[in-house]
């Protein structure tokens, strides 16, 4: 008669062969990062009750412990900023593309001119596709500006642009006086 094999014990404990099925643990995993990345669904009445005592605090004059009431008023600035600049921008470069068509439409087509217009085509397109992406940047940095709680980082930017600023109103006084 055959003996039953009897599991080995490693220091008084039973060692069990488990099989791990890796696919799912991976899709579990996978399903884990996905929730956590999710934002918190709050609902209407919840974000109306933290705007409240948000507001009550801050009559209160309690400060807060992240320093988002300093960084929060120089985010709106740079945010709205940083939209003007993009619009803007793609405003110039729309009005840029109706000159290169106007101009084109009035253009002589014979002979070699053909080849130049053909090549102010090309070069008027890739700076249209180039601007344009340039544009979205500065829309994507708005969003970042405005989402960021480093309060250091939001003054510094802030900081940044108004020095911009200075700069070209001294290029223009400068230039005014020369003139």
């Amino acid at each position: 008669m055959g003996k039953k094999k009897q599991p080995v014990a490693v220091n008084n404990i039973n060692q069990l062969n488990l099989e791990i099925d890796y696919d799912k643990l991976a899709e579990a995993i996978v399903r884990a990062l996905e929730k956590a990345k999710e934002p918190p669904k709050d609902s209407e009445v919840a974000k109306r009750k933290r705007v409240w005592l948000a507001v009550r605090s801050i009559l209160k004059g309690e400060k807060s412990n992240d320093g988002r009431f300093l960084a929060a008023p120089f985010a709106f600035v740079v945010s709205i900023v940083f939209r003007v600049v993009a619009l803007m921008g793609a405003l110039a470069i729309t009005v840029f593309d109706f000159g290169v068509v106007y101009s084109l439409v009035m253009a002589e087509w014979q002979g070699v001119s053909i080849a130049a217009n053909i090549v102010i085509i090309i070069i008027s397109f890739a700076l249209t596709v180039a601007g344009l992406l340039y544009m979205v940047v500065f829309w994507g940095a708005a969003n970042d500006v405005e989402h960021e709680k480093d309060k250091n980082y939001v003054i510094s930017v802030f900081s940044g642009l108004m020095s911009v600023a200075a700069l070209i109103v001294a290029i223009i006084s400068l230039y005014k006086g020369i003139s």
